[in-house]
């Protein structure tokens, strides 16, 4: 299953710097989601917004805009299932409802910090912590009062900045895709909460409409 993802998502890039998918951020089968979906299921944007196009309601996000979002939210609580034809056939090929919120945005706190510098700064900063400890001032065997020595330590820490990349850019979609391709050529998967990376600014509140 990783390997067809790979395979399409490489295909999705190839498509992008060709020219021969035309991108288009505002149309939902041309978008971000639009070229990745067109490339797992091997099928043109057009049908993909003719086969969506009677859930077009159901895209609204809460601020009432249209979403792949606002989409594969609609899910049975059951079974856990999408209501959504298409959002089953995507999760058969090992796209995951975390990979779509995530690719929507391009905010997939792995695939920042595997695309590296500038989207993913890591700073470590040393710095000097001086304390005082109290002990016995001795002189010639005999004590004489306290003193307080001078104890110099380094303490380290660590700064990460995240500067996401611009979710409607064609070319930042393609540095995305080949991070996310990069990460599962090593055998892993992209993990996560999304409502949890979320609420954890990891995730812009961003529209694709």
């Amino acid at each position: 299953m990783t390997s067809k993802l790979i395979k399409s998502l490489n295909l999705a890039i190839k498509s992008l710097k060709s020219g021969t998918f035309q991108y288009d951020y505002y149309k939902y089968g041309r978008c971000n989601c639009g070229v990745v979906i067109s490339a797992i299921l091997n099928i043109p944007p057009d049908l993909i917004e003719r086969r969506i196009d009677n859930r077009l309601d159901e895209l609204k996000t809460s601020k009432g805009l249209e979403s792949w979002r606002g989409l594969y939210t609609q899910y049975c609580s059951v079974t856990g299932l999408s209501n959504v034809k298409i959002i089953n056939e995507l999760t058969k090929e090992g796209l995951t409802y975390y990979d779509i919120g995530h690719l929507e945005g391009l905010s997939h706190p792995q695939v920042i910090k595997e695309m590296g510098e500038p989207y993913y700064i890591e700073e470590k900063k040393e710095e000097k912590i001086i304390t005082y400890k109290k002990e016995p001032r001795i002189i010639f065997g005999i004590k004489f009062g306290n003193r307080n020595r001078k104890i110099v330590s380094t303490k380290t820490s660590k700064k990460i900045t995240w500067n996401y990349p611009k979710n409607n850019n064609k070319e930042e979609l393609i540095k995305y895709l080949t991070a996310w391709v990069s990460i599962l050529e090593r055998n892993q998967e992209l993990t996560g909460d999304f409502e949890k990376d979320k609420n954890e600014h990891l995730v812009l509140e961003r529209s694709s409409f």
